[in-house]
C-alpha cells in the first residue's frame, strides 16, 4: 500500500500499535508491500517489531502475495484531508481483497465510503476510532470463525456483485433508463 496521505497517519497507527502488542509478548507481524519510499515513516517505524517495509511485486503476482496472509488492511487517515479523500470513494484494491477470501480489516472514520460499504454488507472487521485499533486486532487474532466467515463472504460478496461484466451490464440498463 502507499505510505502517504491519506493513509500514512492510519497506517502508522497500526504499526505503532502491533509493536506494543509484540513488546507484551503477542506476535503479530505486518508486511508493507509498497513502492512508496517515505523515508519520514520508514524512520519512525525502523525501531518497530514485526514491521517490515517490502518492495513492491508485478501486478499478476499480487493474487499470491495476498493470500499468504492472514489479514488484510485498508486504512485511511483520521484527519480532514483522510476524510475529505475517502468520504466518496473506495480504494481501488477492495475488490481484489474482497475476491482474496482473505478476511479485511478496515480501520478508517465512520464517515468514508469504505468504512460504510463494509458496514453495510457486513464484509469484514472494522474499527472506526483510533481507541477500538488494539481491542479490534486482538479479536480478530481470537476468533478464527470470524476471520474465516469474513473470508468467505467477501468471496461470495465479489463474485456475485463485483464481476465486471455484471458491472457493465447493470451500467448497460442503466444508461438505457436514462435515454
Amino acid at each position: 500500500g502507499r505510505l502517504v496521505p491519506p493513509v500514512s497517519q492510519a497506517l502508522f497507527d497500526i504499526c505503532k500499535e502491533i509493536n506494543t502488542l509484540n513488546k507484551n509478548g503477542i506476535k503479530y507481524i505486518l508486511d508493507i508491500t509498497t513502492f512508496d519510499h517515505n523515508a519520514h515513516f520508514i524512520i519512525k517505524t525502523k525501531s518497530f517489531r514485526g514491521i517490515n517495509i517490502k518492495a513492491p511485486v508485478l501486478h499478476h503476482e499480487m493474487p499470491e502475495l495476498v493470500s499468504q496472509y492472514d489479514l488484510l488492511l485498508l486504512p485511511i487517515d483520521f484527519n480532514k484531508k483522510g476524510i475529505r479523500h475517502a468520504k466518496f470513494s473506495i480504494s481501488t484494491k477492495t475488490s481484489e481483497f474482497l475476491i482474496s477470501g482473505v478476511p479485511v480489516l478496515v480501520y478508517a472514520p465512520e464517515s468514508t465510503a469504505i468504512n460504510t460499504y463494509f458496514k453495510q454488507y457486513d464484509l469484514g472487521f472494522i474499527a472506526n476510532k483510533r481507541t477500538d485499533l488494539r481491542k479490534m486486532l486482538e479479536q480478530i487474532r481470537n476468533n478464527p470463525a470470524r476471520r474465516e466467515y469474513y473470508g468467505k463472504k467477501a468471496v461470495e460478496f465479489a463474485k456475485t456483485t463485483q464481476d465486471s461484466r455484471l458491472i457493465r451490464e447493470e451500467f448497460r440498463k442503466k444508461l438505457a433508463e436514462v435515454t
